[in-house]
């Protein structure tokens, strides 16, 4: 492993007769050394900015809290270090337990905060205190007293239902580095190591800086690469809008000869399936989008008191009712499943605002909690 420090300028020579070495990638000097000799380098060390040495890897631990403004679970996300010395002039190694801390200026390299910034829109840089978490529903501002120090913090582990709620992000380090934590904030929750953390956790493990790799919740694309992409890209969405097209025209065709016996209830057939007969008109339906740093988006359905779904499905899921009562779910991989149901009026949660909802073909904004009624063909909020 090696340190990654800052060094002044007039210091440079001396760092270098002591194998300091200079990173382009992080625009600062490094120490490639093992970490038993780290306090040999204390002169070098105490010119950055912080209070512990965060080694081999750190979490970005994500879980939800009631915002206080609008009353919606909104994301939330915290640091979490494993591996550390405190700067305290003993060099004490700790290891074994999660300690978890706000997010502060100069608690990570500016090229891993942009790439956080990036994936967790929820972070945001705020006045003398640099990042805080908003709420990603009306942007009310969740201070470090309101999501550390309250008696119901989130990331307070008390329980074994609280702890398999929460995700964590495991980023793997090329440079162990100085790093600023609020200590005071910081706590130990023993059942990071009570409750197997691999095994009954959402653990994802990332190596941004594992050669020919970026594996990144968001790739970052250059030159070629970027360009070969957008043509692809580009490529699959005419193909997409040709086959929609032809369906299209399919269904309305049938509408029209359907429509010189009986009287037709809808006069467009623009949302038939694929898989679906064309006497069976599409009423409401669900595409999953991507919802940046998580799993995906969590969609709940209840038939009467039944629920009949309550699973979180990934970008590229789609959920389709019909009003024939039938329910088809098409999940990412292209598997199905089909759901008969029986009232005519149905409970609906859609978790975020990732997820385009469609009532019939015309697309529908800011519902989370809602009603659908078959025989009226409206949506209850």
């Amino acid at each position: 492993m090696s340190l990654l420090v800052d060094i002044p300028f007039s210091l440079n020579n001396e760092a270098k007769a002591h194998g300091a070495k200079w990173s382009p990638e992080f625009n600062k000097w490094y120490f490639p050394t093992s970490k038993t000799y780290y306090p040999k380098y204390d002169k070098w060390i105490l010119n950055s900015i912080g209070n512990v040495i965060i080694c081999d890897y750190f979490y970005i631990i994500k879980t939800k809290k009631q915002c206080y403004n609008c009353s919606m679970e909104t994301e939330v996300i915290a640091l979490g270090i494993e591996n550390f010395y405190p700067l305290d002039g003993k060099y004490l190694y700790k290891s074994g337990e999660i300690h978890i801390s706000p997010i502060k200026k100069n608690s990570l390299p500016d090229e891993i905060m942009d790439i956080i910034e990036e994936c967790f829109s929820s972070l945001k840089p705020y006045s003398e205190f640099p990042y805080s978490n908003y709420c990603q529903y009306c942007d009310a501002r969740m201070g470090n007293y309101y999501l550390f120090n309250s008696s119901d913090t989130p990331f307070f582990i008390s329980s074994y239902s609280e702890f398999i709620n929460l995700e964590l992000i495991k980023i793997h380090l090329k440079h162990d580095f100085v790093s600023n934590v609020d200590i005071k904030h910081t706590h130990i929750d023993n059942y990071f190591k009570l409750f197997d953390i691999k095994h009954n956790c959402n653990l994802i493990e990332l190596f941004p800086y594992a050669p020919k790799q970026n594996t990144y919740p968001q790739e970052k694309y250059s030159g070629n690469h970027k360009a070969s992409l957008t043509k692809k890209i580009f490529i699959f969405f005419i193909a997409i809008f040709i086959l929609s097209g032809l369906q299209s025209c399919m269904g309305y065709i049938k509408i029209l000869i359907d429509n010189s016996s009986k009287n037709a209830d809808y006069t467009s057939a623009s949302f038939y399936s694929v898989n679906t007969p064309l006497d069976r008109l599409l009423v409401l339906s669900f595409k999953i989008g991507e919802h940046p740093g998580a799993r995906g988006t969590y969609i709940e359905v209840k038939d009467g008191k039944k629920v009949i779904i309550s699973e979180v499905y990934s970008k590229g899921s789609r959920l389709e009712f019909y009003n024939d009562k039938s329910l088809i779910v098409t999940n990412s991989d292209s598997s199905q499943k089909t759901f008969i149901l029986n009232n005519d009026t149905i409970d609906l949660e859609v978790a975020n605002s990732f997820t385009q909802i469609f009532h019939g073909e015309k697309s529908v904004k800011g519902l989370h909690k809602f009603k659908y009624n078959y025989t009226k063909n409206e949506i209850l909020k």
